[in-house]
């Protein structure tokens, strides 16, 4: 797995649960209800380079409703 891959698939994950937060879609089972939870107080996730982060690493920057951000950042470290 590379770091844009798993960049990727964090970005999907962190997505899905946002949607599933929101409502969208089907019927979400009782343990993915219990993620997006989790997920509660996040407004967004975009990668950095959606996010205009100058660097050249791989990462997510995730938006907080209160104004808050936090950034990911993912270096392969073997």
């Amino acid at each position: 797995m590379t770091e844009q891959e798993l960049q990727t698939a964090l970005h999907e994950i962190i997505d899905a649960m946002l949607e599933c937060r929101k409502g969208s879609g089907g019927e979400p089972s009782e343990e993915m209800d219990d993620l997006a939870d989790a997920l509660d107080g996040v407004e967004s996730v975009t990668n950095f380079y959606e996010a205009g982060v100058l660097t050249h690493n791989k990462g997510l920057v995730i938006e907080l409703e209160d104004g808050g951000e936090f950034q990911i950042n993912i270096l392969r470290s073997r």
